[in-house]
């Protein structure tokens, strides 16, 4: 990849834009509580919804897709099936349960019911099967391609720029980057269109 002055540029501009626009923005919602860190007090609107489903989830079809083209239809029930038949049973057997217990966490619920050493054990799962590794390796390696870096230092870059509007921030960064990012990526589907 071969990137000019000008789209060097440009990438710089948005990416400091995003930034300052998810902290000036998520300042207003003045995080009181673990709830207004954590789940943006439970205000979460429809269209900040869509926008933030939209722009995470756009990256995973993409990889998906290219994952299904190479391997085949298993893909389906590798990384789908699974995936939602999880969501749907605790859609239906805990969502309801787990907002009249009060908690933000899945090892809280446990901890409720069995205890302190499940929820230790819980919470060591949970931190395994959710470490964004590759999610770091792939800004570490747009980052490598665009400015030429070590990929090392390259994650070590993407982690500090991730971690600048999510720490904090909390769930609010998180959104209001989303929404820039829902419109950047329609916007690119008409060009590349």
């Amino acid at each position: 990849m071969s990137l000019n002055r000008l789209d060097l540029s440009i990438f710089v501009v948005l990416t400091g834009l995003t930034l300052l626009y998810t902290v000036l923005l998520s300042r207003k919602h003045n995080e009181k509580s673990a709830v207004d860190y954590l789940l943006f007090g439970r205000k979460l609107t429809l269209p900040l919804f869509v926008t933030t489903l939209v722009s995470t989830w756009y990256g995973d079809i993409f990889g998906v897709t290219q994952i299904a083209f190479k391997r085949g239809v298993n893909t389906i029930a590798i990384y789908g099936i699974g995936f939602y038949i999880s969501g749907i049973f605790f859609m239906i057997f805990f969502v309801e349960k787990a907002r009249k217990m009060n908690v933000f966490t899945l090892p809280e619920i446990i901890q409720k019911k069995y205890g302190k050493t499940a929820y230790k054990l819980s919470s060591l799962m949970i931190l395994i099967k959710a470490l964004p590794v590759t999610y770091l390796i792939g800004i570490g390696l747009l980052i490598q391609r665009l400015f030429g870096l070590d990929l090392y230092y390259s994650m070590i870059v993407g982690l500090i720029f991730v971690i600048s509007y999510i720490g904090v921030r909390g769930f609010s960064g998180i959104i209001y980057s989303d929404v820039i990012l829902y419109f950047l990526i329609f916007n690119m589907v008409d060009i590349v269109d």
